[in-house]
């Protein structure tokens, strides 16, 4: 799937839902509200710093950001996408168009990136490498990237097509949104270290396991620095 199809498929997808009210991704509230965790990994005051929420989605997050007082930038894939957001969080956000592999930012801009279920949407002619180096680049130094990247064993990789190392070509998405579209995941941690370590400190990485009635959710969760 070329990147102009995922974005006419997510567009329709973000602006025909009809969800009213957005709670925050739960390991993300965990992270940034918990006193013992902003001592544990050092983070900064909140206040005033700049966060990139990299493909927000719908925008579920963003109230989280906004109530920390983080200056709050967002990306998504459209336009379209993001009038609905702005339509649907109602809250002062800084909006641009942009994806993993190119993102409208200057180098050293942001102490903060969240990429909640994003970083590891490959584009046409791109790689997760080349997504890490985009991310990077837009990122002060000692700043953070907190986020998550999937498991093999996730409901996207259901008779997928191993493309190349960590890449996979999905072919049975049960959203049917993500098919024919290259998806970057992992066999296991010390994979998933390996590769993040050329490019990140590794401060924690944890991991997600639900399942919801038959539909399994494997994700690693990661908190990095630069």
């Amino acid at each position: 799937m070329e990147i102009k199809n995922l974005k006419k498929i997510y567009t329709e997808f973000y602006v025909k839902s009809k969800k009213s009210i957005l709670y925050p991704s739960e390991y993300l509230v965990r992270i940034f509200k918990s006193e013992i965790n902003k001592s544990k990994f050092n983070f900064p005051n909140f206040k005033n710093q700049k966060l990139l929420d990299l493909s927000c989605g719908d925008g579920r997050n963003l109230q989280l950001f906004y109530n920390l007082k983080f200056k709050v930038f967002a990306t998504e894939i459209s336009n379209e996408i993001i009038k609905k957001v702005k339509k649907t969080t109602k809250i002062k956000i800084k909006y641009k168009v942009g994806t993993n592999a190119s993102l409208p930012f200057d180098d050293d801009f942001f102490d903060f990136i969240v990429s909640s279920n994003s970083c590891y949407y490959i584009d046409q002619g791109k790689s997760l490498k080349k997504n890490l180096m985009e991310i990077k680049r837009v990122m002060k130094k000692n700043s953070f990237l907190i986020g998550s990247i999937p498991s093999i064993g996730n409901y996207y990789f259901k008779n997928a097509k191993k493309i190349k190392k960590n890449h996979y070509l999905i072919k049975e998405d049960y959203l049917n949104l993500r098919n024919n579209y290259i998806l970057a995941g992992f066999e296991n941690k010390k994979n998933l270290i390996s590769l993040l370590s050329s490019y990140f400190k590794i401060i924690n990485i944890g991991t997600l396991n639900n399942n919801y009635f038959g539909i399994k959710e494997k994700m690693y969760i990661f908190i990095l620095k630069k």
